[in-house]
């Protein structure tokens, strides 16, 4: 979307925007650690779950009253459900490809469960069954219902409508969008930024060739689901 938006309220926006994603990351960590009775840095296992939904919750629910400071709608956001059957076969092949590359190639031959992304999985799972389900649900809600909407659909839209549309705007955009995302895997050590910088690209890559964010979201959750299952029954 091209706007014809003042450049001012897109700024203020994007602002609001990604004081909203980090607000909803310290809100969800403290209401479940007072609900679960743990402290924030040791939210693992089945809490994850909880931390998933309230994350989702307060993300979706901030970014959509941010973004009205610009008047943008959800379907600006690529919110949508047009053509969401071909969308989401679209995101089931590309996440599933992916995550068969990563678990039968590029995990093994790069260190395997010596992987620091594969350390840090196995730990927030907490090494049980309940734990790998409570990261799997972290995965689709944060990671392809919050995570998506946040780094593509706000971020990209916000950035080129911010530098005036255009190629070179949507281009800048999703660079901030890939490295952003990346570094936000610094958890997962250095092997963790740069499987994220791929992901990135890819779901990137699918937002912008269907202009919406079905397909991204699904390929993001089920990728998260199938790279943590395989994870944790090859090396768990």
């Amino acid at each position: 979307m091209q706007s014809t938006v003042s450049r001012r309220r897109w700024l203020a926006a994007l602002i609001a925007g990604v004081v909203v994603w980090y607000a909803s990351a310290i809100g969800a960590a403290l209401l479940t650690s007072a609900l679960a009775g743990l402290p924030p840095e040791e939210i693992k296992g089945p809490p994850l779950a909880l931390y998933g939904v309230v994350r989702m919750v307060l993300a979706t629910i901030g970014l959509l009253l941010a973004a009205r400071i610009a008047g943008a709608r959800p379907v600006d956001l690529g919110l949508t459900t047009d053509q969401w059957q071909s969308d989401a076969l679209i995101g089931v092949f590309a996440g599933t490809v992916w995550a068969l590359l990563e678990l039968f190639a590029l995990i093994p031959l790069t260190g395997g469960g010596q992987r620091s992304d594969v350390i840090a999985s196995l730990n927030l799972a907490a090494g049980n069954w309940g734990g790998a389900l409570g990261l799997i649900v972290l995965g689709w809600l944060v990671g392809g219902l919050s995570e998506e909407p946040f780094f593509r659909g706000y971020l990209i839209t916000s950035v080129r409508n911010l530098l005036g549309g255009g190629k070179w705007a949507t281009a800048l955009g999703a660079l901030m969008s890939i490295l952003w995302f990346a570094l936000g895997h610094g958890y997962q050590g250095w092997m963790g930024v740069v499987d994220a910088g791929i992901s990135g690209l890819l779901f990137t890559g699918l937002y912008l060739w269907r202009g919406r964010l079905t397909a991204s979201i699904v390929a993001h959750g089920l990728f998260d689901m199938l790279i943590i299952l395989g994870v944790f029954v090859r090396y768990g």
